[in-house]
C-alpha cells in the first residue's frame, strides 16, 4: 500500500486476506451485513435525536419570546385606517435602500 501524501510504502501495510469458503464465507458474510445494519440504524436513531433537540430548542425558543400586545396592534390599525398614523416617506426610503444594499451586497 503506497502513502498517497508522500507516495511511500506505509509501514503497517495489512496483509491481504485469503478468500474464505464455505460456512465461514457465509458468516463472514453474514457478520458484515449485521454490522453494517446497526450502523445505519444508529445512524438513524442519531438524525432522530438531533432534529428532537433542535425541534425542542426551537419551541423553547417560541414560548420564551414576549406575547405582543393586541390593544397596541389594534391602535395601529385604527389609526393607519383613519389616516392618523404618521408616516416617514424618508425614513422608509432609506430604510428600503439600505436592505437592497444589504441584499444585493
Amino acid at each position: 500500500m503506497t502513502d498517497p501524501i508522500s507516495n511511500n510504502v506505509a509501514r503497517f501495510a495489512q496483509p491481504a486476506l485469503a478468500p474464505k469458503t464455505g460456512a465461514n464465507s457465509n458468516q463472514a458474510q453474514q457478520a458484515q451485513n449485521n454490522s453494517a445494519s446497526a450502523q445505519a440504524v444508529a445512524t438513524d436513531k442519531s438524525a432522530q435525536m438531533t432534529n428532537t433537540v433542535s425541534l425542542s430548542n426551537v419551541t423553547q425558543k417560541v414560548m420564551q419570546a414576549p406575547s405582543f400586545d393586541r390593544a397596541k396592534v389594534d391602535s395601529i390599525k385604527k389609526a393607519i385606517k383613519e389616516g392618523n398614523y404618521p408616516i416617514n416617506a424618508k425614513n422608509i426610503a432609506a430604510n428600503f435602500i439600505s436592505l437592497e444594499q444589504m441584499i444585493h451586497g
